[in-house]
């Protein structure tokens, strides 16, 4: 899910290209949280910078960051209820 507040960018173009550059970012880079384990789980981004247009190379820097930490808490996870 991708989401970005009307409160905060006020023109419906700038919310979807937004969402869409989000989503591209998620499309290009998913790739991270594929594994050995068969996981299934709910993501969603929500917007909160600033009101302009965000540059792509911003978006796509968080989202990579995020699906990495995603990957190190999952691999964490595994690891600790496979030793018990």
């Amino acid at each position: 899910m991708f989401a970005v507040s009307s409160k905060k960018v006020k023109s419906a173009v700038v919310r979807n290209k937004i969402k869409r550059r989000m989503r591209e970012a998620y499309r290009l880079n998913q790739h991270c949280l594929k594994g050995d384990a068969c996981l299934h789980f709910l993501i969603s981004y929500i917007y909160v910078g600033p009101s302009q247009l965000c540059d792509f190379k911003i978006v796509q820097e968080k989202v990579i960051a995020s699906l990495h930490y995603l990957r190190e808490l999952l691999t964490q996870n595994y690891d600790d209820s496979s030793q018990a």
